[in-house]
């Protein structure tokens, strides 16, 4: 299941970057300390089994594409596992969590449960300058439009009774902020999960001008957990979010360009196209049986056209001995 949605978002000095409930506290500190036009990208993973400790990596950060990975793994009546992993990059953003409840038993003292959770998370912050071109001059207005696509695999929904459980999700959020005014709403973001696993949101950005500087905050977290507490469905989960979360800008106004510090071309036009069949264009399975059948056809009428005798044949031919 797909959901569009298009929005109309205008820069308001309304919240801090940092100051919200999923900002990482070490990407914010470093963040505030590098100027505009900068790139930085961040990861982190975290596993928790019950009977052992959270385990987090360390934070990896940086302007190059940066990755982290954890597993947490218990022992006995706690008998569990976790796992999770991330990436980022400029304009993509990866996710992916595990975890599962290797005991199937239900504890019949109500609190030894073998649980266990995995969250991993990745963050990327890009900005750079609108610059004119075909004659755009400082301080014409500039149309701007924000894609951002992100889908994932879930673990399945649980349904107990009347009552509905997903026991994966994705979290994701992206905001656009304009020159060093750091404040402004999320543009796009949302939940994705096993109910709603993908979603495209369209936003068209306004009040950029030329000369001003354009910066992009994404934030991708995944989360899967598992427990023997209720249900046999409840024993593994799991989300991937590592196929796709993508963020493209395109200027619509043809006035100017966006030049991002790390380089790269976030307009959706420089996608690349899919790449051609291997060995020189090998045609797809469903090209060759369509061939294969067309030359099939075309011989078993051939082979029909000589078996059938012509009607003046027919009319030389006695049918019954000789006359």
């Amino acid at each position: 299941m797909n959901f569009t949605t298009r929005l109309v978002a205008i820069a308001l000095p309304i919240a801090f970057l940092c100051d919200n409930t999923y900002a990482d506290a070490t990407f914010c500190n470093v963040k505030v300390t590098r100027p505009l036009n900068a790139h930085l990208v961040f990861a982190d993973a975290g596993a928790n089994t019950d009977g052992a400790p959270t385990v987090i990596t360390p934070d990896s950060i940086g302007s190059l594409p940066v990755a982290a990975s954890q597993v947490s793994a218990t022992g006995g009546i706690f008998a569990a596992s976790a796992s999770a992993s991330s990436s980022a990059s400029a304009g993509l953003l990866r996710a992916r969590v595990k975890a599962d409840s290797l005991n199937p038993v239900i504890p019949s003292d109500g609190t030894s449960f073998a649980r266990a959770s995995g969250r991993a998370n990745a963050v990327l912050w890009d900005s750079g300058p609108l610059t004119g071109v075909a004659g755009g001059a400082i301080g014409d207005p500039v149309a701007a439009r924000l894609t951002v696509n992100v889908a994932g695999i879930f673990s399945p929904v649980v349904f107990i009774g009347p009552s509905v459980f997903t026991l994966s999700e994705g979290l994701f959020t992206v905001t656009v902020y304009h020159n060093s005014d750091f404040s402004a709403t999320p543009n796009a973001g949302g939940l994705i999960n096993a109910i709603n696993p993908s979603t495209e949101q369209i936003v068209d950005l306004l009040g950029f001008h030329i000369g001003d500087t354009l910066s992009m905050y994404m934030s991708l977290s995944a989360s899967a957990n598992a427990s023997n507490e209720r249900s046999p469905n409840f024993l593994s989960s799991f989300a991937d979010i590592s196929n796709t979360a993508h963020l493209y800008l395109d200027i619509l106004s043809g006035n100017a360009t966006f030049a991002s510090a790390s380089g790269h071309d976030y307009r959706l036009a420089a996608v690349p196209p899919p790449p051609p069949p291997p060995d020189g264009g090998v045609s797809e399975p469903s090209s060759v049986a369509l061939v294969g059948l067309s030359i099939g056809i075309m011989g078993w009428l051939a082979r029909k056209r000589r078996a059938t005798p012509s009607l003046a044949m027919l009319l030389k031919t006695p049918r019954y001995g000789t006359i």
